[in-house]
């Protein structure tokens, strides 16, 4: 689910709740197929986070500034840019100040990045590194920000395309944030799992893959909560359409594994408040945060092949 000048500081630029992945890996290779500008290449926007326009300014509420500690913000900036918006490390970084999008002084939050004004970008998953999940992000015309270890620290960067069969990391073109000019993959090492933080560009013009129809979102729906922000109780009301006919019998569909699970700020799961088969039809459950703190709460319907997440507000 982005760290300085040539040398890089010690602390990774990024909030992550370790080993915590809101999608399930089965999903990551079912991916949307789209025309790419050019053959295995995406055209993104090349940002220094060294850049004089905003080297100097502060990071978040650190000490450090963008050219310091900046390429978790700067790889960001390239993903939105390169989707339409103004972005830019300088204007991302304000827009993440006045919308909570740090923790702990300039630990990015990447939900919050993905919804910088005109963005159609959605944060989609934290996951591990693996060659063939990059391809098919890069396929989908989706780039791909990794985590990479630095002699002293993490650091990360963009990966916009590979050259031949994309198989092994010599073929993958990075756009890394300390440099103007173009890098390989095989010549960083790896940082800790997960290493992939994967977005999804919701204004693709893209085709599902007929094999897997039930993947649309018209047989659930997750509909905002009520009331919203609330003091310790609210409800949320979600439908099933129809079920997913994964598991299909002589007597008809069966019913759909549905969990609906509750998580912090920082990826931790907090409530499970539906973990049951069932069956087409409009339900409802309560969300009772008396034993939680105020703040924001993410609430996720998901099944086998389908997910969705709001975002609801705890205020006591």
């Amino acid at each position: 689910m982005l760290l300085f000048i040539f040398s890089s500081s010690i602390f990774p630029q990024e909030y992550e709740a370790p080993n915590q992945r809101f999608i399930p890996d089965s999903l990551l290779h079912k991916l949307e197929k789209v025309t790419l500008l050019t053959d295995g290449l995406i055209q993104v926007t090349h940002f220094q986070q060294c850049n004089q326009n905003w080297s100097e300014n502060i990071l978040g509420t650190c000490a450090s500034t963008i050219c310091s500690e900046g390429c978790a913000l700067t790889s960001a900036a390239m993903l939105l840019r390169t989707i339409g918006t103004d972005a830019d490390p300088g204007k991302l970084n304000e827009y993440l100040i006045n919308n909570n999008g740090y923790v702990s002084g300039c630990l990015i939050i990447w939900d919050v990045a993905a919804h910088y004004p005109g963005s159609t970008m959605q944060w989609y998953a934290m996951t591990d590194y693996n060659l063939t999940t990059v391809k098919s992000e890069i396929d989908a015309g989706n780039p791909v920000i990794i985590k990479v270890t630095l002699p002293n620290s993490n650091h990360f960067m963009v990966i916009r395309g590979y050259n031949g069969m994309g198989t092994t990391a010599a073929d993958f073109i990075v756009l890394d944030p300390r440099f103007t000019y173009e890098t390989n993959l095989s010549e960083y090492t790896i940082g800790s799992n997960p290493a992939l933080r994967l977005f999804r560009n919701l204004s693709l013009p893209v085709s599902l893959e007929a094999e897997n129809p039930h993947e649309l979102n018209n047989h659930f729906q997750l509909n905002q909560n009520y009331p919203n922000p609330f003091n310790c109780k609210t409800i949320i009301h979600y439908s099933i359409f129809d079920t997913e006919g994964e598991l299909s019998t002589s007597a008809g569909k069966l019913p759909s594994l549905v969990q609906l699970l509750a998580y912090d700020i920082l990826g931790n799961k907090v409530g499970v408040l539906v973990n049951q088969f069932q069956s087409s039809g409009n339900y409802k459950v309560e969300f009772d945060g008396t034993n939680l703190s105020s703040g924001v709460y993410y609430c996720r319907l998901q099944t086998r092949n389908y997910f969705e997440t709001i975002k609801i507000i705890l205020q006591k």
